[in-house]
């Protein structure tokens, strides 16, 4: 990272299951999420987004599968749910 100028901070890398009582503590407290979600169904990635609601303002998903359609577009109809 110092090649490019950046900084970093300490980090931690956490292997789980997204869907563990357990985990979702661990989830929420998360900043940087990665989700190998290739072959999951999509009611799995449906259930995946929900768990998602719950993280802090701000926090990014890396994801190996997209969770929206290619062709999904914002517009000032389809925005915060409208």
């Amino acid at each position: 990272m110092k090649w490019f100028g950046k900084s970093y901070s300490d980090f931690q890398i956490i292997e789980g299951d997204f869907f563990d009582k357990n985990f979702r503590s661990i989830l929420k407290s998360g900043n940087v999420i990665f989700v190998n979600n290739k072959t999951f169904s999509n009611d799995k990635n449906h259930n995946l987004k929900l768990c998602f609601y719950d993280l802090q303002s701000g926090s990014r998903i890396i994801s190996t599968k997209p969770f929206i359609e290619s062709n999904n577009r914002v517009t000032a109809r389809n925005i915060n749910g409208k």
